[in-house]
């Protein structure tokens, strides 16, 4: 007898067949329903959460530890632990992740016209002037005054003029991406180029006029590898396991970019044919699970990663189809966890030119930063993103609408601000921020991060919406020590950076916070838990997407090869869990 599932999700039915064996999540997974999987489906978020209304399904030991005894009669089960064994009736909650709020970018790069890497140029030329000369490329080369190469497609383009348009024309356009003509017409011609930021969990992209560095459109989505764990090293071992999974974590992005890209041109009315340029930025997992390397080297000591190179590849070697003629740059990594996104960052702030000494920081997945200027830059990555964004707090929940994004406490009031002023349905980074600063300025938690019984529900949780309110929200102990190794370990790797840079904080100029999450924290609130130093409270500076920046500025400029090449020579790592002047600030900073 096969097994089946009946799916209820809000008002909608599906019947499934299950496979024996499978946990009922990635039966889910491969029948295109989307349940929050942070950690791959090993039992360790709680966040796979599905109600059995008919059928039995034993409780699981993780399902006892992330349910209460109630909860566990209603029939709650973590769907990446249920393996039924019969028949079920399955209620799941709806997927909010769609519903991310992603920072694009509407920066202006100022490129001169010297540095474009795409120019158009004007050429008279008429049947008088080819009586005088006897090759054509020759006399655009001296005309413009340029030793220009040509492509195949430039020429059949000249060829075709020479034999049919010639005697009805006086000048042609030429269209050169550096040193290289790719296209020739008759009539004025345009040029545009792409810029994505791909991220562990979202997808950024812009369409650039080539000629103005204006930005056309913007899109967004969520990267599709979401499915298989929110954090870069869950996705390299599923990848890992078998060559069909890691072509499957290709495919999916892959999927996932070419769709958006004709989605932009399509929205912005442009044609396919005057894409010249893609520019991809992203950390080095990402990079590398898109070409389909096996990235396993990345996940243990001592993180090898397989390039810090610029690679420089055409459309169809990265999406293995042809329908597109722009070449593709994928932005070089300084390490396994310093990857293109950071090195794009350091270009688009140019900290690496200037006299004063300034810090990237970038808490995402990770938390990336690098310190330095025009003498040298030095680099490390800590982990810290889990508890900002959502995987290990009980409510926890992405930069989705209806995140709470901003928390006070008065009296014995908890007052929230969701995105986009949705109903609440879980915190995302900036509020668990907020609520552990309110919890500190009122005496809830001590500064060992303590949680007075006091205040909390049977459950053993702060209520931070109110009782009456459906969802719930609240803060748990288990929520704050998450909280502590977070922000100890953000704080503990920027004193070691200053440290080894050998300065001081009065010697810093600047911090620039990047992401979604740097743009959007309060940083009161972030200096009084102990997630950023007091000492640079007034040199915060939110940047915004620096990756997409960054990539729009390489898009641009054809001398951006020997800029990154140059930052990637000057900038050293440092493998902050061998370092043990981390390990000891570490755990100073857990205080609060």
């Amino acid at each position: 007898m096969s097994l089946e599932a009946k799916i209820i999700l809000e008002d909608n039915e599906t019947i499934i067949q299950l496979n024996p064996g499978e946990s009922l999540l990635k039966n889910l997974t491969n029948n295109n329903f989307k349940l929050e999987s942070p950690c791959g489906g090993k039992g360790s978020c709680g966040k796979c959460k599905i109600r059995i209304l008919q059928g039995q399904v034993i409780p699981s030991s993780q399902d006892k530890i992330y349910f209460s005894e109630d909860e566990l009669i209603k029939g709650y089960r973590l769907a990446c632990t249920c393996y039924p064994e019969e028949c079920v009736i399955i209620e799941v909650e709806k997927n909010f992740s769609c519903n991310y709020e992603i920072i694009t970018t509407n920066k202006i790069q100022k490129i001169s016209k010297d540095n474009l890497r795409v120019n158009i140029y004007e050429v008279k030329i008429n049947e008088e002037i080819l009586e005088e000369i006897n090759n054509i490329t020759s006399y655009i080369n001296k005309t413009l005054q340029l030793q220009l190469n040509y492509s195949l497609d430039s020429l059949e383009k000249l060829a075709f003029l020479l034999k049919d348009d010639i005697t009805i024309i006086d000048k042609i356009y030429i269209k050169t991406m550096e040193a290289k003509v790719i296209d020739v017409s008759t009539k004025p011609i345009d040029s545009y180029g792409i810029a994505i930021d791909i991220g562990t969990t979202t997808l950024a992209i812009s369409l650039i006029d080539m000629k103005t560095g204006n930005i056309i459109n913007n899109y967004s989505s969520i990267n599709p590898q979401q499915k298989y764990g929110y954090d870069v090293i869950t996705r390299i071992q599923y990848a890992s396991e078998d060559e069909k999974n890691l072509k499957e974590m290709s495919k999916l992005i892959s999927s996932a970019l070419e769709e958006s890209i004709n989605k932009l041109l399509s929205m912005s009315n442009i044609d396919k044919l005057l894409l010249d340029c893609i520019t991809i930025a992203g950390n080095t997992t990402m990079i590398q699970l898109l070409l389909g390397l096996d990235s396993f080297s990345i996940s243990l000591a001592p993180f090898t990663m397989i390039t810090n190179q610029i690679i420089d590849l055409s459309y169809a070697e990265v999406f293995k189809t042809h329908n597109l003629k722009a070449k593709i740059f994928l932005l070089p990594s300084v390490s396994a966890y310093v990857g293109g996104d950071i090195t794009s960052g350091i270009y688009t702030t140019d900290m690496g030119h200037k006299d004063f000494i300034s810090i990237l920081l970038d808490i995402g997945t990770n938390g990336e930063m690098v310190i330095g200027n025009k003498d040298k830059l030095m680099s490390a990555s800590t982990a810290a993103g889990p508890a900002f964004e959502g995987a290990k707090i009980k409510y926890g929940v992405g930069g989705v609408k209806g995140a709470i994004e901003a928390i006070k406490i008065e009296g014995n009031k908890v007052l929230v601000k969701t995105i986009a002023n949705e109903p609440p349905l879980g915190i995302c980074g900036t509020g668990v921020v907020d609520i552990v600063s309110e919890l500190l300025d009122n005496k809830i938690i001590d500064e060992t991060g303590y949680l007075n019984e006091e205040y909390l529900n049977e459950d053993k949780e702060y209520f931070i919406t109110n009782k009456e309110d459906k969802t719930n929200i609240g803060f748990t102990q288990k929520d704050i020590r998450e909280v502590q190794l977070a922000k100890a370990a953000i704080l503990a790797g920027i004193e070691v950076l200053i440290q080894s840079y050998q300065c001081s904080y009065e010697d810093i100029d600047k911090i620039y916070l990047s992401g979604g999450f740097g743009t959007k924290l309060h940083f009161e609130q972030a200096i009084n838990i102990g997630l950023l130093p007091k000492e640079l409270k007034e040199k915060i500076v939110p940047i915004g997407n620096s990756s997409l920046d960054g990539a729009i500025k390489f898009l641009l400029n054809k001398d951006a090869s020997n800029e990154l090449e140059n930052i990637i020579r000057k900038t050293d790592y440092i493998e902050l869990s061998l370092n043990q002047d981390f390990n000891n600030k570490f755990i100073d900073n857990m205080y609060f």
